[in-house]
């Protein structure tokens, strides 16, 4: 998994609410200026229901945050792919982009000519969108990609909070949808 970066750490030693200090390591609430760490725990991931205000939140795979409220502050939401194979995926956080930089800091798998190993599904004639190299546009919300990566490794996805209701079109044939937030 990712090497998380220092700072605030989340432990839910005694229950969801985000606001409880005996949940965070040292025994606090993040302020505007910290940066949170949600690790894997085995129970009690956090929730908040009441507006949040940080600098950042670094997610483990595996981890989930909930809020019903505004968040303001980046999310770096960190997913483990296991083996070279397509994995199904989608961008948990509003904001992040594809483009080159991304291929690169995610080790995505390079195709024939500038396709990329990331793919939108074409449900009209059941085929895949190969993302090219040089292309740059943000993920869409609540929508599906085929990923791959060159070697074994973890792929994020940064950008802020998703609070409000995603909807996406379906259409007859199969579809490729997937979670729009951190809540896993």
């Amino acid at each position: 998994g990712a090497t998380l970066a220092s700072g605030i750490t989340w432990n839910g030693n005694t229950d969801n609410d985000w606001n409880t200090t005996t949940n965070w390591t040292p025994e606090r609430v993040p302020t505007e200026t910290e940066k949170a760490i949600i690790p894997v725990v085995s129970t009690n991931y956090p929730t908040s229901g009441s507006a949040v205000d940080i600098n950042s939140v670094t997610m483990a795979n595996g981890s989930s945050l909930i809020s019903t409220s505004t968040f303001s502050g980046s999310i770096t939401y960190t997913r483990n792919l296991a083996t070279t194979n397509w994995y199904l995926i989608s961008s948990p956080v509003v904001g992040q982009t594809y483009n080159d930089a991304y291929v690169t800091a995610n080790g995505i798998a390079s195709g024939a000519g500038s396709n990329r190993g990331i793919a939108s599904y074409v449900t009209g004639d059941d085929s895949w969108d190969y993302m090219q190299a040089g292309e740059s546009f943000p993920f869409t919300p609540g929508s599906g990609y085929s990923v791959k990566r060159s070697t074994v490794g973890d792929i994020s996805f940064t950008g802020t909070m998703p609070v409000d209701n995603v909807s996406i079109a379906i259409t007859n044939g199969y579809n490729l949808v997937g979670n729009p937030y951190p809540s896993y």
